[in-house]
């Protein structure tokens, strides 16, 4: 199929290296990345995948995507992580301690509940609730102990 060329962003799965490709068709576009890349593979080696992970496997696929699309090529048969993959993992390490801190919290309720939920309600009726209202030194005189 010979169209007019269009052009391509190209980057490779670690997202390091990312190259402009004008090509009419699919087969060129795998015949230059090889090329750019400087790759030890043939066009049967290698297929091109989206962003979002889509594949795109044949020509009539490729003609439907818009020029500056962003392709990153990958060896026949492996994935290359999504954006959202990526931008999911660098969340997770910079917030690794809120996350694992939320964790934490969520095996403190589901653990041993029903002796939690028992101790919790000992330290309760411990406390006396009444002289909680009391905020005069007059009204409650061992809470103002040691004070100055």
């Amino acid at each position: 199929m010979m169209t007019t060329p269009r052009g391509f962003k190209v980057t490779d799965a670690e997202r390091k290296t990312r190259v402009g490709i004008a090509v009419k068709n699919f087969e060129e576009l795998k015949k230059k990345t090889i090329d750019k890349f400087k790759l030890k593979f043939s066009p049967g080696q290698i297929d091109f995948q989206m962003p979002d992970g889509t594949l795109i496997l044949n020509e009539e696929y490729f003609q439907t995507l818009p020029p500056q699309t962003l392709l990153i090529w990958v060896r026949k048969g492996e994935k290359a992580e999504t954006d959202a993959e990526i931008l999911y993992k660098t969340i997770r390490e910079v917030n690794d301690e809120y996350l694992t801190a939320g964790e934490k919290v969520q095996e403190f309720f589901t653990e041993k509940m029903k002796n939690k939920v028992l101790k919790l309600a000992e330290v309760l009726k411990g406390i006396d609730g009444e002289k909680a209202r009391l905020s005069a030194k007059a009204d409650h005189p061992e809470w103002f102990e040691d004070s100055y």
